[in-house]
């Protein structure tokens, strides 16, 4: 009866710190960039990546999260992007659409936002310097 009842909490334990999403809404202000050290003062830029070892990482802005992933591919396990729709959202990075505006600002300044689809891009900014998927924005040069 004992094995039994170790055995059930151990699967129960293991369930329950595997089934929770790993990343988590920004602190505004509080959290900072893991690439540039910057506070994170707006929920609409930046993103977030669980390391292999599943250490969050926050980023304030696109490009960070871009920069430190091409610096250390080997180390990233999933990522995620801030919605700029939907503040305080996340969209994978393998499904975001990237919108670069030239009267929009970003922390970085490269003026790159993110959506969960080209329409929804589209109601926000009809007429976009460049749209791009996450995997061509991660192997541009800049």
């Amino acid at each position: 009866m004992k094995t039994f009842l170790f055995v059930l909490w151990l699967s129960i334990t293991f369930v329950s710190c595997n089934s929770a999403t790993p990343f988590e809404a920004f602190e505004l202000g509080k959290d900072t960039c893991h690439h540039c050290k910057m506070a994170i003062v707006d929920a609409r830029y930046g993103g977030e990546l669980v390391t292999q070892k599943g250490k969050l990482l926050k980023f304030d802005s696109i490009e960070c999260l871009r920069t430190f992933s091409k610096a250390n591919p080997t180390l990233v396990s999933s990522t995620v992007i801030a919605s700029f729709a939907h503040p305080g959202d996340f969209i994978p990075a393998e499904s975001a659409t990237l919108v670069q505006f030239d009267s929009q600002s970003s922390p970085m300044a490269s003026k790159y936002v993110a959506f969960s689809s080209d329409a929804e891009a589209a109601q926000t900014f009809p007429a976009p310097s460049l749209t791009i998927a996450w995997k061509d924005f991660f192997m541009a040069e800049k």
